[in-house]
């Protein structure tokens, strides 16, 4: 046995019977709760969400983890196994992994979604996508943006539009591979800016000049993202030309010289 397993196995000895711990972590809430015992040596040498502390304190709460996600982090950390158990929810482990700021473990569970929880993902994509991006996942977020991509009506139809984060559209926005018209692209801005608060889903010819202005509000880092030029001149006038008004005019400008040119 070389020094490197011998050096493990020791590790794995104190994980398994740390008599001698110094700090306790309280994981989970309600009946979802556990205490682990631990080393705050061995937490500071290789965990930055430790290391990072000035003092370490003999008691810590994480309430927003579940007990079964840390455990499998405790371990990894004592000694560096990442053994998948049947009932471990691996989103789990990566969400609780990003905020202790374990890089291999967060490069490790995004690898181990992707090729091992098919089934269950597609079941949660967009919960997954907006989560990914939101989190800086890399690796799930493009995953998961080339599928919605291929497939734009899953984000754009879902529960979860609506609600959804100004950055995690345009993220999505900002791809070349979007497999819609660009009218439709056009068509759910101007749904999701009408969807916020408050609500102004009741006509652009009922609007005021208050309300164009606050959807231009709403909406303007997104319009920067419309390939205008991809939209015919009949679904320019029906449908961008009612919200002209939350258009720079001199893209209004450009607009009306193309469609007066081309069509």
């Amino acid at each position: 046995m070389d020094s490197i397993k011998i050096l493990l196995s020791d590790f794995r000895q104190i994980y398994e019977k740390p008599d001698d711990f110094d700090i306790v972590i309280n994981v989970g809430k309600g009946e979802n709760f556990k205490s682990f015992s631990a080393h705050s040596v061995i937490l500071r040498a290789r965990c930055p969400y430790f290391k990072k502390k000035k003092v370490i304190t003999s008691e810590y709460y994480l309430e927003n983890f579940s007990p079964e996600a840390f455990e499998f982090i405790l371990k990894y950390i004592y000694t560096g196994e990442c053994n998948i158990e049947e009932d471990i929810d691996m989103y789990q482990v990566l969400i609780a992994s990003n905020e202790l700021e374990l890089t291999y473990l967060i490069d490790y569970a995004q690898n181990y979604i992707i090729n091992n929880e098919e089934d269950w993902a597609e079941n949660n994509i967009i919960r997954m996508y907006i989560e990914s991006v939101r989190c800086n996942f890399t690796k799930l977020s493009n995953f998961y943006g080339e599928i919605i991509a291929f497939q734009p009506l899953l984000l754009f139809n879902s529960s979860y539009f609506n609600s959804l984060d100004i950055n995690v559209f345009l993220k999505f926005l900002e791809r070349n591979d979007i497999n819609i018209d660009e009218i439709e692209i056009w068509d759910n801005i101007i749904k999701w800016g009408t969807a916020q608060r408050p609500r102004l889903n009741f006509g652009p010819s009922n609007y005021s000049n208050h309300d164009f202005g606050e959807l231009q509000r709403r909406c303007y880092d997104l319009i920067s993202k419309v390939k205008f030029f991809g939209i015919t001149g009949d679904e320019y006038r029906a449908y961008v030309c009612p919200y002209r008004r939350i258009l720079p005019p001199f893209i209004v400008d450009k607009l009306e010289e193309f469609y007066r040119d081309n069509y």
